[in-house]
């Protein structure tokens, strides 16, 4: 572990080595653990009762905030369908309890337990450079009423 911290911290900011690369199937690992309530194969490796709590809403929808819209959607470090403010979800074609982390490049893993499914979509931003953007919450709301109707049946 110590050498792997030197790694880290060895790193040129401004070069392609501070990308740390990942399969989708590396990083489908990571929600299975929160879809399966923190269970991996017989091994319990979180608490159910964390698991619970990361992936509810901790910021109630009415609270200010100053940097991101967190209100009524964000759990420990998961984004939730949850209920804003303005009373409605922000993928309203996603069953009420799905939830989803995102980062650079576009990148995101969505997990919807009423579905018993994880979604991991890997993606650089246009041109293959890596920065912080934005998928519009209509675009994820269409695709997941498709996705409903199909699974649904």
């Amino acid at each position: 572990m110590r050498r792997l911290l030197d790694l880290l911290a060895d790193v040129d900011q401004r070069s392609e080595r501070q990308r740390i690369g990942v399969s989708w199937r590396d990083l489908a690992r990571y929600p299975l653990l929160y879809l399966n309530q923190g269970n991996w194969s017989v091994t319990q490796i979180l608490d159910p009762a964390f698991v619970q709590m990361a992936t509810s809403t901790q910021v109630p929808a009415r609270m200010e905030t100053a940097y991101f819209d967190l209100t009524g959607r964000y759990g420990f470090f998961w984004w939730i369908n949850g209920i804003k403010a303005d009373g409605r979800r922000p993928w309203p074609g996603a069953p009420p309890r799905t939830f989803n982390a995102h980062g650079a490049g576009l990148n995101f893993i969505f997990v919807i337990p009423e579905w018993q499914l994880i979604i991991v979509r890997l993606s650089l931003a246009p041109g293959g450079h890596v920065h912080l953007g934005q998928t519009d919450a209509s675009v994820w709301g269409q695709f997941f009423s498709k996705l409903g109707t199909a699974v649904e049946d």
